[in-house]
């Protein structure tokens, strides 16, 4: 048994083409690049595991800062909130767009 299987399940994730966003609420695929209000190429952000990002296709994966992954957080945390969008189930995260 590991830690990881009491852990709750969170990330965000973006290859280049489409991604993923996972929180206790469900998971939603995303087939536009979210807009968390920096620039990147590719990102994985899942808390108990790791938090990488590729700003431009030329650089190497570095680590979140702060303030990215609070940006990823609140993503994430938007999702269960009711959309004007929606109506019901979150926000417009398919889009990539939260609210």
């Amino acid at each position: 048994m590991s830690i990881l299987d009491h852990a709750p399940i969170v990330r965000l994730f973006w290859d280049g083409r489409r991604g993923c966003a996972v929180n206790q609420h469900g998971r939603r695929e995303l087939d536009e690049k979210p807009d968390l209000g920096f620039r990147f190429v590719e990102l994985d952000y899942a808390p108990a595991l790791c938090c990488q990002i590729r700003r431009e296709h030329w650089h190497r994966i570095d680590d979140l800062t702060a303030a990215e992954r609070e940006a990823c957080a609140r993503f994430l945390l938007a999702m269960r909130q009711p959309s004007r969008q929606d109506g019901a189930g979150g926000p417009n995260v398919r889009a990539g767009r939260v609210g």
